[in-house]
């Protein structure tokens, strides 16, 4: 029997997606966009990668403030989304996806054998970790504005694609 792999190309054009259009806001110095899709965390920091910007993390408490109530106006208090801090047994710290630590961090509990991603629960704010594969979120994108502009980023479009086993092929 001849076997049929379907392959999904998922385009997201920014521009045109309406979560990204009017529900972008400013923060400091970077632009937060939705991307409305549950994924998991490693297609979560790809489609940021992709628009130019990383997933969505706090280094302050005020942008921790600020991500919270953004994201749970979109996505509601029973949600979560994915937070660019991650652990790998080759450093086994919190790192953001770029390779630098995560410094500031907001957990409610300490590490969890085997979590290695981390998630923000929109009910309380606070951090938890999870298996990066294991678990579908929402995603925030952070955004930078150009130097010395106080415009936000132009809307770009990043395309996934997906096989038949659900899981994103670069």
């Amino acid at each position: 029997m001849e076997s049929l792999v379907v392959l999904l190309l998922v385009c997201f054009g920014v521009a045109s997606c309406a979560v990204c259009g009017p529900d972008r806001e400013l923060f400091e110095k970077a632009s937060y966009c939705m991307v409305d899709s549950h994924i998991p965390w490693v297609s979560a920091t790809t489609a940021c990668s992709s628009m130019g910007g990383r997933l969505a993390v706090p280094n302050s408490q005020a942008e921790q403030a600020f991500l919270y109530d953004f994201a749970a106006q979109h996505f509601g208090i029973y949600s979560s989304i994915w937070i660019d801090c991650s652990k790998t047994s080759t450093h086994g710290q919190w790192m953001h996806a770029d390779g630098s630590p995560c410094e500031y961090t907001n957990f409610i509990y300490g590490d969890v054998d085997g979590a290695n991603c981390v998630h923000m629960y929109l009910n309380s704010g606070y951090w938890f970790a999870v298996d990066c594969s294991a678990n579908i979120f929402p995603v925030v994108c952070e955004l930078p504005l150009p130097e010395g502009s106080s415009e936000e980023v132009k809307p770009s479009m990043f395309c996934m694609e997906f096989g038949a086993d659900g899981r994103l092929h670069p």
